[in-house]
């Protein structure tokens, strides 16, 4: 197979993939079906395939042994060792090491491609125009309430009893990352005005999901953007009273809201144990008493019921348990894919009653969910703190090699956060985002740090000849490229002219 028909494959898979992690939380409450899954890990692989196929066939590993791939390699191998420790099946360590990483491949995909502008501003505008017209659909939904839940096909309407957002995502958390990681990106390189206009937009979107994990994440972002950039600090004290602002509309517009986050106030208070008064609104006697948690079904609006004790705010009882099992197991935890993540409960929808985690097993306290929430948590358990050490390694590493991409890095701050409070980082629709803006920013600042570089020639590839090895060191009569446009192609010709697209490589003269 032809270098251009692999470059073709995985430029039509990429896509194809982006607009199948966009929709399918949509589709399947239309369908009812969950077909699209299937489809889904179909293309995981077939990008797989094609990505390991064009590195092989251009001789290009050598681009692939920097400090954060090896930090890669090392928490892929922690993965399996925790699962053989945990005495977890072949199957279940396999499924986990898929769902950690299968967003990665996305990341290694596009370093393989090294697509052209073209295909870049196209896909930025499929994530960018998706992204807008969520935060407008929030809007809408905020505003009308249920009907305009009902209309786009969402007949739980849970959220919209809290007077929450959710576009066309299951979940309002979902809305938020997607427009909190798109504001950030726009406020990486905001320098007009219409640039200013839709991160309005993307911050209304990020507003009506009251998403809070999402608006630390931003805050956190905005800060190593306005490092990076070297803004002044009134700038950076102006863009947090943005955040907090942001985050205030909707508790003074409606009194639902403010009821709400009172409530969650009062469950941090209550879960932490802090010796603070308050009055708790007494629930209706008339409801039943809450049981064992159910599994939440689509379409099928849960029953209401009273909780005879304080509500209080379930992550942090969860996390009060997790550090718990940690001390008990902290070098390789309990095993991947034995607790707390999607494929513990696909595996076993009891494993928080397995007798691997105490006589007492892991106390869900009747919430509707059975999976733990945060990501760090799940992880931590699972793989101990070894294999929490390597996942931040690996990302403080990726962070290092784009510290020259204020975009990327501060995606990665966003990332760091929202996954205390949710499964952001192996989310199925925020995880391949992620790597697909952090393999973005790799390609255009040509961190490739092997011994030389591979220019992408389309017309070269036509010709049979593939891609053309560019020596990293300068040839006779080269000198220090000044002024080379971004868009410039690399190129090397038969009389031993170049043309590159960093200022730091030589060009050389004929």
């Amino acid at each position: 197979m032809r270098n251009s028909v692999l470059r073709r494959v995985l430029s039509v898979t990429l896509v194809l993939l982006l607009l199948v992690v966009l929709t399918e939380s949509w589709i399947q409450a239309l369908t009812h079906t969950e077909s699209l899954k299937t489809i889904k890990n179909g293309v995981y692989l077939l990008l797989l395939a094609a990505t390991a196929t064009l590195i092989t066939r251009q001789r290009r590993w050598r681009e692939f042994r920097t400090g954060a791939d090896f930090a890669l390699a090392a928490l892929a191998v922690v993965i399996v060792l925790s699962g053989v420790a945990g005495s977890a099946a072949p199957l279940v360590i396999g499924q986990a090491f898929f769902v950690y990483l299968r967003s990665v491949i996305v990341f290694y995909a596009i370093r393989a491609l090294a697509p052209s502008a073209t295909w870049i501003r196209a896909v930025l505008w499929i994530a960018g125009g998706w992204a807008a017209l969520n935060c407008v659909i929030g809007v809408v939904q905020v505003t009308l309430g249920p009907p305009a839940y009902t209309a786009l096909g969402w007949t739980d309407l849970s959220t919209a009893q809290i007077h929450r957002a959710q576009g066309l995502f299951a979940h309002p958390n979902d809305l938020g990352h997607l427009a909190g990681l798109a504001l950030l990106a726009v406020l990486a390189v905001a320098d007009k005005r219409r640039w200013w206009a839709l991160a309005a937009l993307f911050a209304a979107g990020l507003a009506v999901s009251q998403s809070r994990e999402s608006l630390f994440g931003v805050a956190a972002g905005c800060v190593i953007i306005a490092a990076m950039r070297r803004l002044p600090l009134r700038h950076l004290c102006a863009g947090f009273l943005a955040v907090v602002a942001l985050a205030a509309i909707p508790i003074v517009l409606s009194h639902g809201v403010r009821t709400e986050v009172q409530r969650r106030m009062w469950g941090v208070v209550d879960a932490m144990g802090l010796p603070i008064a308050h009055e708790r609104p007494e629930p209706d006697p008339a409801l039943p008493v809450c049981g064992p948690p159910q599994p939440r079904q689509d379409g099928v609006v849960g029953s209401p019921c009273r909780h005879p004790g304080p509500d209080r705010e379930i992550r942090i009882l969860y996390a009060q348990q997790s550090f718990r099992l940690l001390a008990r197991r902290p070098v390789l935890g309990y095993g991947a894919g034995t607790f707390g993540g999607i494929v513990a409960l696909q595996t076993d929808p009891d494993w928080h009653r397995h007798p691997r985690l105490g006589p007492n097993g892991f106390d869900l306290f009747g919430f509707h969910g059975k999976t733990v929430d945060s990501f760090w948590l799940h992880l931590m358990v699972e793989l101990g703190l070894v294999g929490l050490g390597c996942y931040l390694l690996w990302l403080a590493m990726l962070a290092r090699r784009l510290r020259h991409r204020p975009a990327a890095v501060a995606a990665l701050a966003f990332a760091v956060v929202v996954a205390v409070f949710s499964p952001a980082l192996e989310s199925p629709m925020f995880a391949p985002l992620l790597f697909g803006l952090l393999g973005l920013d790799t390609i255009r600042t040509h961190l490739y740090r092997g011994g030389s570089l591979y220019a992408n020639s389309e017309a070269t590839d036509r010709g049979g000849a593939g891609w053309r090895n560019i020596p990293s060191q300068p040839g006779p009569g080269c000198r220090a490229a000044t002024g080379t446009s971004a868009g410039d192609t690399d190129r090397r010709g038969e009389g031993g002219q170049c043309r590159h697209r960093v200022a730091s490589v030589r060009s050389c003269d004929p």
